[in-house]
């Protein structure tokens, strides 16, 4: 058996203490100690990415991760435990374990009408995002002059297209000033797909990374092209064109059409990961799909743009990476505490 397979299934008998891969191994994943594990997933430094194997009645799926085991156990109870091992030379040493928090139907009502509640309050006031009727309402002081003729007049789907490429590896306060300049020079899908790509370069100038100036110009070419001028309403169509991933296509498509859609960026699994106690590598390829499936049940169905604008503003201003505030914003949406 392999040294790393022998090392997890060491630290599942040992109860999740330090061990040594090279001295203490077992001879297969369903010796005793591991009885009541239905699966186990886990990240392999040496394996090959994406390699399925399968023995003893369990199920493991490799991913090549760098330096880090990542290891997912799911018991025959129901419950999701998570340990990181990091390597160090031919020893392993346990980081974390603990357990997922699967969230209920109460819950996730709790956490969108809390997120809603305090986005319709502190949301930004951002040029391409259109304020929610409880902001108007509440501060239509500050809007004075926000409605202004360029943006009465914007296609706002546009308006988010744009954006969504400019805040690529940029930060919105950024954006938020060379996104007024480029729709007042380029108003609409048409007159950017007109324009040569010396003039978009031009108006892209400071936002660096004019790949996405390209990418930009030509999904505006192909919209014309292939949708009469109108940007496509679904996140499958968005997700063809140049430039759009799944983050991005999300995004537009929930922002712009209200279409029931997930997003994870930064700022969103960080979120997550504070709301389910989560404590694997985000960008681990495992994570990520928990992060992607998780979020999908979350997203509110009637509200769906604002959802997703709400968790990404939380994340971004309240939600930090360090000395975060958000404690008391969503940390009460347990109707009780859940049985170990």
């Amino acid at each position: 058996m392999p040294r790393t397979q022998r090392a997890i299934a060491t630290l599942i008998r040992s109860g999740m203490k330090r061990v040594s891969g090279t001295k203490r191994g077992v001879s297969a994943m369903g010796s005793a100690g591991c009885d009541d594990v239905d699966a186990v997933i886990y990240a392999d430094a040496n394996a090959s990415a994406g390699k399925r194997r399968s023995g003893a009645n369990k199920e493991k799926a490799v991913e090549s991760v760098e330096e880090k085991f990542y290891v997912v156990l799911r018991t025959s109870e129901g419950r999701d435990r998570v340990v990181v091992i990091h390597r160090s030379e031919s020893r392993y040493r346990w980081v974390h374990s603990g357990s997922f928090h699967d969230l209920d139907r109460y819950e996730v009502l709790s956490i969108r009408r809390k997120l809603l509640e305090w986005y319709d309050e502190n949301q930004r006031i951002l040029g391409w995002r259109i304020p929610t009727p409880k902001f108007i309402e509440k501060h239509s002081d500050r809007l004075e002059g926000y409605f202004d003729p360029v943006r009465t007049t914007l296609d706002h789907a546009y308006g988010v297209l744009v954006a969504e490429f400019m805040s690529q590896q940029t930060q919105l306060a950024t954006v938020s000033k060379y996104w007024k300049r480029w729709v007042e020079k380029f108003p609409t899908l048409r007159v950017l797909a007109n324009a040569s790509l010396e003039q978009v370069n031009e108006y892209w100038a400071g936002l660096g990374y004019y790949r996405r100036a390209y990418a930009l110009h030509e999904c505006a070419k192909i919209i014309v092209r292939d949708y009469d001028g109108v940007v496509p309403r679904t996140a499958e169509e968005l997700a063809q064109l140049p430039g759009i991933g799944q983050y991005t296509s999300g995004a537009i498509a929930s922002t712009a059409y209200d279409q029931v859609v997930p997003i994870i960026d930064g700022n969103v699994a960080r979120v997550m990961s504070r709301l389910c106690a989560f404590g694997m590598d985000s960008k681990c390829r495992v994570a990520k799909k928990w992060f992607w499936d998780s979020s999908s049940k979350l997203v509110d169905p009637s509200r769906p743009g604002d959802y997703n604008q709400g968790i990404m503003e939380l994340g971004a201003m309240i939600c930090t990476t360090n000395n975060p505030k958000c404690v008391n914003i969503l940390s009460n949406h347990r109707k009780k505490k859940r049985p170990r």
